[in-house]
């Protein structure tokens, strides 16, 4: 099983991964792009943020700095905790987990990448980066043959085909915010309980939410409370 997420936003400093992009030259050439470009009005920012994006972008390193599994920091990889997985629990991270990237593309855990600001719906050239990744992510996918549990968010949902999916509902009602820790939750106990099938992560129950069979079909785990 293959278990695809979102990236974050917010980085915070880790140790070097040990692997390459899978499409470093694709975040080569976006950056090469990037760094003529006027990034405060692109990305709306304030001042004083775009001096902080420029920055990231005048220091972006081809070889990257620090390992995925680590470096992203927002409410969902909070959940994963990765700083107080085991070696063995690690391994399983590497082997089963990729995280959805603006700029990167498909990331693996082990990958050594640099802080960026770059989003799925972001335009290059007229084309969003989903657009620009789609084909690429899900023919590498598919070519591992696994089953594949997207755990994305909404965006990055569009640079995936139609694997299957999941929510969570508090009532009849999906929230965002408890959606990504519930995501974090999700792939923390699919990393710490070894889970190898989709059919497997039905067990899945923490913070009042359990399976819900009735609202759940082949392409939607429905997971609910009230």
């Amino acid at each position: 099983m293959i278990i695809v997420c979102s990236s974050a936003k917010t980085f915070r400093k880790a140790k070097k991964g040990s692997s390459v992009p899978l499409f470093i030259d694709d975040a080569k050439h976006m950056v090469s792009k990037l760094v003529f470009m006027d990034l405060k009005s692109y990305f709306k920012l304030s001042d004083s943020l775009d001096v902080k994006v420029r920055s990231i972008y005048d220091k972006w390193s081809f070889e990257g700095l620090y390992n995925v599994l680590d470096c992203f920091y927002g409410l969902q990889f909070k959940q994963i905790d990765s700083t107080n997985l085991s070696v063995e629990q690690r391994e399983y991270a590497d082997k089963h987990l990729y995280v959805l990237s603006g700029l990167y593309g498909i990331l693996r855990c082990s990958d050594s990448i640099c802080e960026y600001r770059l989003d799925g719906y972001d335009k290059i050239d007229g084309i969003s980066m989903n657009d620009h990744y789609h084909h690429k992510v899900n023919d590498y996918l598919k070519s591992l043959n696994e089953e594949i549990l997207d755990l994305s968010s909404q965006e990055y949902s569009m640079m995936l085909d139609d694997y299957v999916k999941v929510n969570f509902l508090v009532g009849n009602k999906s929230k965002g915010t408890i959606n990504k820790i519930q995501r974090g939750k999700m792939i923390r106990y699919c990393i710490e309980h070894n889970i190898d099938k989709i059919s497997d992560i039905k067990q899945y129950a923490q913070d009042g939410f359990k399976y819900d069979e009735k609202l759940s079909n082949d392409k939607l785990l429905v997971f609910s409370k009230e």
